[in-house]
Parts: structure tokens; C-alpha cells; sequence
């Protein structure tokens, strides 16, 4: 399984991603990242069987809220707020139209609080990266 963590630093909760992905690689899990723009997220796929996608968004939940979605559900996200031009549900609509989605697509996104140019990452998205990096680790170690 291919994991791709999204975000930019410096952009509040857009961070999110990052966070996570530097969890992981302290647990020795190699992790790919990308801005989450949906070219760079389609190249971030490209040649995967299996692929899970982390990000911020903003769906009107908690700060903090982890939400996992779907094939079947990724569609929701295209209306959540988002720092991208075109982000990570339009990559994944792209590629799907491309024929270069991954057989088996999963994603998990944490619930920002502002995307906000200059902010750090709030206490809530900090610590759900922690606990979301856990949970993924769990995963990869039992191979689901």
C-alpha cells in the first residue's frame, strides 16, 4: 500500500497531512508526500495497486475530527474547503476520468480549524495527526 500524505507547511491545518506523515517515518513507514493539488496527487498514485490518501478539510465537524472515507464516499469531500486549485477530490475525479485511479482507494482527512497563511497547525489537528499516524501504523503492520 502506497500512502500519500497532502498539505502545505505554513497554511494552518493544511499541515495536517504533513504532520502525519512525519509520525510515520519515525516508525520507519515510507510515506510519499505532495502538495495535494490534483496533478501531484495523481503522479503521487501513479502505478499503485493500492493506495491510502491523508489530508485537511473542512466539513463543518469538530477541529480534530478524523474522517475516513471511501471509493464510494470520496465524492463528499469536493464540497469541503480546501487551500487547493484543485484539490484532492478533483484529483481523484481526474483519475478516475484518466484511468489511472488505484485499484483499492482510501483516505483519511482531519477536520481543520483555518488554512490561514502564517498559522501553525492548531492543538486539535496536532494531536489527531498523532493519533491518526497510530492508527495507520496499525495498519500497515497488520497488513489491512
Amino acid at each position: 500500500m502506497r500512502i500519500v500524505c497532502c498539505g502545505t507547511p505554513f497554511r494552518g491545518d493544511d499541515g495536517a497531512g504533513l504532520m502525519v506523515s512525519e509520525r510515520l517515518r519515525q516508525l520507519g513507514i515510507q510515506v510519499q508526500t505532495c502538495t495535494g493539488e490534483a496533478t501531484d496527487l495523481i503522479e503521487a498514485m501513479d502505478g499503485s495497486k493500492e493506495v491510502l490518501i491523508v489530508d485537511a478539510a473542512i466539513t463543518g465537524a469538530p477541529a480534530g475530527t478524523i474522517h475516513e472515507w471511501s471509493d464510494c464516499t470520496l465524492e463528499l469531500q469536493r464540497d469541503s474547503s480546501t487551500t487547493h486549485t484543485l484539490g484532492v477530490a478533483e484529483g481523484i475525479a481526474l483519475a478516475r476520468v484518466l484511468g489511472r485511479l488505484p485499484e483499492q482507494l482510501h483516505m483519511y482527512s482531519i477536520e481543520a480549524k483555518t488554512f490561514e497563511v502564517g498559522n501553525e497547525v492548531s492543538v486539535e489537528v496536532r494531536y489527531s495527526a498523532d493519533k491518526l499516524a497510530k492508527r495507520i501504523a496499525d495498519l500497515v503492520a497488520t497488513g489491512n
